[in-house]
């Protein structure tokens, strides 16, 4: 027989005593919902805080109790958000920045490009800024307007290290927990699920075990 088939005063005999407990607690009008939260010390990346400080277990146990309950039919599971963690030790702490795709420095200036209509030359906008304004370091005319003189085709990017151009950021990232370095991309998404007290869960109360 299911559990959600049983009579009120059985469905808590299949639970363990912290289940039971974290019942009790969710049938508080403040806690009735589980949220959880991005962990650095979790070995998942995700703690409950509710569930860690009423039943002071450690990081990374809660998902499996949460989910049998779930499973019971006594919480219900909600997508509630998404993060990135790391990919190494699952760590939402972590530092992302442009780096060198040759040098991997993470020291990587960006500016904008400037293409002169009249003589086609195109060049860093730094190369372009004098004393009088945007003058062309080819033919040493003054760019006046944009559309008209002159237009901005894109960005590019030069390490501060290698001084090496390229027309796209490099993005990395760097795990403040495990130290670890990762392709920006390579993150991992953990999606997050809250869990909330159903009709059926607020009947399993300790009180109520045979």
């Amino acid at each position: 027989m299911a559990l959600m088939d049983l009579p009120k005063n059985d469905i808590s005999a299949g639970l363990s005593a912290e289940q039971r407990e974290l019942l009790d607690k969710m049938t508080e009008p403040s806690h009735v919902r589980i949220e959880p939260v991005a962990s650095s010390t979790s070995p998942t990346g995700i703690a409950f805080p509710l569930v860690n400080q009423s039943l002071n277990l450690p990081g990374g146990m809660e998902p499996p109790l949460l989910d049998d309950l779930a499973a019971k039919g006594l919480l219900a599971k909600v997508p509630c958000d998404e993060i990135l963690a790391c990919p190494h030790c699952r760590s939402a702490d972590f530092a992302v920045s442009e780096n060198c795709r040759a040098c991997r420095d993470a020291f990587v200036r960006k500016d904008g490009l400037i293409h002169h209509y009249r003589c086609s030359w195109i060049a860093p906008r730094k190369e372009y800024e004098g004393p009088h304004g945007l003058t062309c370091p080819k033919c040493h005319r003054n760019l006046d307007h944009v559309g008209v003189d002159y237009d901005i085709p894109g960005d590019f990017y030069q390490c501060s290290g290698c001084w090496k151009k390229y027309g796209e950021e490099k993005m990395a990232a760097r795990c403040r927990k495990c130290a670890r370095n990762f392709p920006a991309e390579a993150a991992l998404r953990l999606q997050l699920h809250a869990y909330v007290l159903t009709p059926l869960g607020k009947g399993a109360k300790p009180g109520k075990v045979p």
